[in-house]
Formats: C-alpha cells, sequence, structure tokens
C-alpha cells in the first residue's frame, strides 16, 4: 500500500496542499520538481518490488537452492551421491 502510494500520489493535483511543501521558498521548488517527485515514485517502486519478492518467497517457502549447489536435491527430492573418485 505504501508503495502505490509513493508511486502515484506525486504526481496528483493535491501534491502541493500539504505541511511539507509550505517549508519555504526553496523547499517548496525541490518539492515541485519532477526529479524530486520522480525520486519519489522511484522509491515507492522499489518498495512495491521489495514486496512482490516477499510475498514470492512466502508463498512458495523460502529461497530456491541454485542448481549443483551443494545443498540442491537431485530429481523427486533426494539428493545426488557424491562420486568417492
Amino acid at each position: 500500500m505504501v508503495g502505490v502510494m509513493l508511486l502515484v500520489l506525486p504526481w496528483m493535483p493535491g501534491w502541493d496542499q500539504n505541511y511539507f511543501s509550505g517549508g519555504g521558498r526553496g523547499w517548496y521548488s525541490v518539492w515541485m520538481s519532477p526529479y524530486f517527485r520522480g525520486a519519489v515514485s522511484g522509491v515507492g517502486v522499489v518498495n512495491l518490488l521489495v514486496s512482490f519478492v516477499e510475498v514470492h518467497f512466502l508463498l512458495w517457502g523460502g529461497r530456491r537452492r541454485a542448481p549443483g549447489s551443494p545443498d540442491s536435491e537431485g530429481p523427486g527430492g533426494r539428493r545426488p551421491r557424491r562420486s568417492s573418485g
């Protein structure tokens, strides 16, 4: 929810009507700058991406191991045998 708000609110018409935008002339020009608005929206995008990754890991039961790693499981959920030679 926070990510969506950070993504959308900087581009809404009421963005300049709040407590933070009245901090002075210099701050108002920064607050209304498209670069600042884009940075706030970028933080929202990062927040959304992190939340999607977290939901993915929650739904799929944790981290997936890379194929060939020492802890990876073979076909059928069995660990591959180690070669003795």
